[in-house]
């Protein structure tokens, strides 16, 4: 049996009374109601979606939501649901992953997306996702494989033993996930399990079974997944849901869809190296981005999304319009929304994030050997590797930069390749084999061929024409194994040939010389020398001409915006000269010839009016004459602006109580140069009168942090900015505490004598009014319950029925108002 299900009996009590309490919602479309649910408040958004906050045990934030997306989709939204034609796949712009299957509603919308991304591990890699004998064991790319079936309300539905099991589909003899827990879309009953009396499925195969689609017992209706967020930005990973308890004492892991997508995969045999939920950023700054779901693509990860009513498969994107490719659960097709947009009138919420360790791809046991050989002679490469892999051997020509499949020779697709007859031009070349499993692919080690050959020019050397003092460079490529020597030769007639023994590399394949006048019209050539032979390289002659140069370098300029900048340079060498002012933009990496300004043909340029987007713009000036260019060190732009702000913080609203806090950050953007200063100020009359803060988190920077206390209510705060070129103030922004209710005095121990009754009484702190609900415990506080006894249990003094001699109980009361509150400590009944 699953570990989860000792838990299930406590569970399911827990929601069925849940269940009792809630208000009867009938919703029209974009209704939304609030229902109370003992100590948590649910906001039903659509018959398809709700939320409720609650607080952890531990004091965190936490919002559940309940997501029941429809067998259908909603009608009205016919054109945003058109399907697309996939573009290709490539480097840039639109990028979709192709083998991500598309599945037709069955069971739930969560559970469907769940297992379009399990299908699409299990075609890529992870074979053991899905192990039933439909499509030879490899999950197909839609549901149609399977037959449909009829549920007691007379909708048809397909099947898909990925997503839920079913008695007599893919072989399966008993009972599945459709047959214990499914009744009708939306029903709120209890599973068939319990009220017919039998045991469930074990889990194993289903991924919704793990993520407690449409199960009673997890308080989930049929079609319906729960899944919860922290109230912020911040990922709900999968060590926090295994610590945080909600509201009904019950862990988040428990209870949430996602983690059960991890189990699912661990249950399969694999490794999950990443779980999380996290809100996205269209509804909390900082949350989950659309460069981050880029990026889970093109590490080749499908991303399930969650909307306010449905959840999807994101497959792909496009940089254009932020563009999302999805798989909606309706049809086998592919469509398109925007990110942090709506689809189907459903707004884009959260994702659900569980990514798995790479499978295990092949080993070498023996690697590829290094092959010498003389022309024309072959070689042969072996190699061996585990896991019964396929053999594809490659060549590369560039020491392992680049490789190719090898086209010649034999064996190229098995353990053993024979290469075709050798020649010069395959000397130096790199072998390997890359095997090939389910787990993945893996390259062995390079291994070098070596072919014995006499000198060959294939690239001879070319006349230079340099300028006076400049360098002049020859250079010839030869092949040959022995690795060839080289001697360099000089003649002034290209006749009488002597040892080149000025400059430097006379005995290597590049030969420089510092030129003078007197090396114009001289000859240079080499010879080449291995074992085999040996071979003169063409000769070639050297032209020497005076160049332009420059003598002052154009120097660097500071100006505050918007005076103009100007840089001069001053060239030497043969007039007349030309000029061609360039600029940079990104520190020097690239340059373009100015187009704006004055005098970007001349010695002098003249920037045009400077604004502090032209901070760190390099200039350099190119000057030519006949013989040649010089180009400029280049001169920095400094530009120098007084503080503006860009984005203004905003008002914040929280709730905190006379014995919690609650962070509240306040944010700034702002430009200008030298660098900016910050001092958050506070205002406790409204805006009159400012002082410094000196507490909390970056009170000098862009970010201001504090915890906020109900006392810091109707404060302003505004951040002043300057450098030493000006100031500014930011906008004043209003905080509002809103303060939940707390205990000032808890109910005291009381000691009496039986029969006597016993009061027990409690004063609130905080606003009011106040709702009081007196609990009792039998077990030492274990596990506690209403009162259904006595007099009171509605107010802030309770009194208890008479006692008797050795009744031993404890007592609390739960103090709420507008904004909140909880449970107070317990107070001991003492009965004599």
């Amino acid at each position: 049996m699953h570990p989860e299900f000792t838990a299930r009996n406590q569970i399911g009590k827990i929601w069925l009374e849940s269940r009792r309490v809630l208000l009867i919602l009938a919703l029209g479309a974009g209704a939304a109601l609030v229902a109370q649910a003992q100590d948590a408040q649910t906001i039903v958004k659509s018959k398809y979606f709700s939320v409720q906050s609650i607080i952890a045990a531990d004091g965190t934030s936490l919002e559940k939501t309940t997501i029941s997306g429809p067998p259908t989709p909603p009608p009205g939204f016919e054109i945003q649901r058109q399907a697309v034609t996939l573009p290709p796949r490539n480097t840039s712009g639109p990028r979709v992953l192709s083998d991500v299957p598309a599945f037709n509603w069955v069971f739930g919308c969560s559970s469907v997306s769940g297992a379009m991304i399990a299908g699409y591990y299990d075609r890529t890699g992870y074979p053991n996702v899905y192990v039933g004998p439909t499509n030879g064991g490899v999950m197909p790319m839609d549901n149609s494989s399977w037959p449909t079936w009829t549920d007691s309300n007379g909708d048809l539905y397909p099947n898909c033993p990925l997503i839920a099991s079913k008695q007599g589909v893919d072989g399966r003899t008993t009972k599945g996930s459709i047959n214990d827990y499914w009744i009708k879309y939306n029903s709120t009953a209890n599973d068939p399990y319990i009220t017919g009396g039998w045991a469930q499925h074990a889990w194993g195969t289903a991924i919704g079974d793990y993520m407690k689609t449409s199960q009673s017992a997890y308080g989930n209706t049929d079609g319906s997944t729960t899944f919860y967020n922290y109230n912020s930005a911040d990922q709900l990973t999968s060590t926090d849901m295994e610590t945080l308890v909600n509201d009904k004492g019950i862990h988040i892991s428990t209870l949430d869809g996602t983690y059960g997508r991890k189990r699912f995969y661990e249950a399969r045999g694999y490794t999950v190296t990443t779980c999380y939920n996290q809100q996205t950023d269209n509804n909390i700054a900082g949350g989950f981005s659309f460069a981050q779901y880029m990026a889970e693509i093109d590490a080749g990860r499908p991303v399930m999304l969650n909307l306010e009513g449905h959840t999807i498969v994101g497959v792909g994107y496009d940089t254009s319009g932020n563009t999302v490719y999805i798989h909606d659960t309706w049809d086998y097709l592919t469509h398109t929304m925007t990110w942090g947009g709506s689809y189907s009138g459903m707004q884009l919420l959260s994702v659900s994030i569980v990514n798995l360790a790479p499978n295990e791809s092949p080993t070498f046991g023996t690697q590829p050997s290094n092959q010498t050989v003389t022309a024309p002679a072959t070689a042969t490469f072996s190699a061996d590797a585990s896991g019964t892999p396929t053999y594809q051997w490659q060549v590369s020509t560039n020491s392992g930069s680049t490789w190719a499949n090898v086209t010649t020779g034999t064996g190229g697709t098995t353990a053993n390749y024979t290469t075709p007859i050798t020649s010069l031009a395959m000397n130096g070349r790199w072998y390997r084999v890359v095997a090939h499993n389910t787990g993945g692919s893996t390259s062995s080690d390079p291994a070098t061929l070596t072919v014995n050959t006499v000198p060959t020019i294939t690239t001879q050397p070319v006349a230079r024409t340099v300028m006076n003092s400049a360098t002049a460079t020859f250079s010839v490529v030869a092949t040959g194994n022995p690795t060839p020597t080289y001697e360099w030769q000089v003649s002034p007639n290209n006749t009488d040939w002597s040892t080149a023994t000025t400059g430097t590399g006379g005995d290597t394949a590049t030969y420089s010389l510092t030129t003078s006048s007197s090396d114009d019209h001289t000859w240079y050539r080499v010879h080449v020398v291995n074992g085999y032979g040996d071979v003169y390289s063409n000769s070639v002659l050297l032209t020497v001409h005076v160049p332009a140069s420059i003598t002052t370098p154009p120097s660097d300029a500071t100006v505050t915006n918007p005076t103009k900048a100007i840089f001069t340079v001053v060239p030497a060498g043969t007039p007349p000269f030309t000029y061609q002012w360039r600029v940079s933009t990104n520190g020097g990496t690239t340059w373009t010839a100015v187009t704006t300004g004055t005098g970007g043909t001349s010695a002098t340029y003249t920037t045009p009016a400077t604004s502090l987007a032209m901070q760190n713009y390099k200039y350099s000036a190119v000057v030519r004459n006949a013989w040649g260019s010089a180009f400029s060190p280049a001169a920095t732009l400094t530009v120098e602006a007084k503080p503006f702000i860009t984005t203004q913080p905003v008002a914040k609203t929280v709730t905190a109580s006379a014995t919690t806090s609650t962070p509240v950050t306040f944010s700034v953007v702002a430009k200008g140069y030298p660098a900016l200063t910050y001092q958050w100020q506070v205002s406790t009359n409204g805006g009159t009168i400012w002082d410094n803060i000196t507490s909390g988190t970056g009170y000098t920077t862009a970010t201001y942090s504090f915890p906020a206390v109900p006392g810091d209510n109707g404060k302003k705060f505004r951040v002043y900015i300057e450098n030493t070129k000006g100031t500014v103030p930011s906008n004043a922004v209003l905080l509002t505490v809103h303060e939940a209710a707390s205990i000032t005095t808890p109910p005291a121990d009381v000691t009496v004598t039986a029969p006597a009754k016993a009061t027990f009484t409690v004063v609130a702190g905080g606003p009011g009014p106040f709702t009081y609900q007196w609990q009792v415990s039998t077990n030492g506080g274990s596990t506690w319950a209403n009162v259904t006894s006595g007099t009171g249990g509605l107010t802030a003094s309770f009194t208890t029925p008479a006692t008797w001699s050795g009744m031993s109980r404890k007592y609390r009361v739960i103090v709420r108002n507008t904004w909140g509150g909880g449970p107070s400590a317990p107070a001991t009944l003492t009965v004599n």
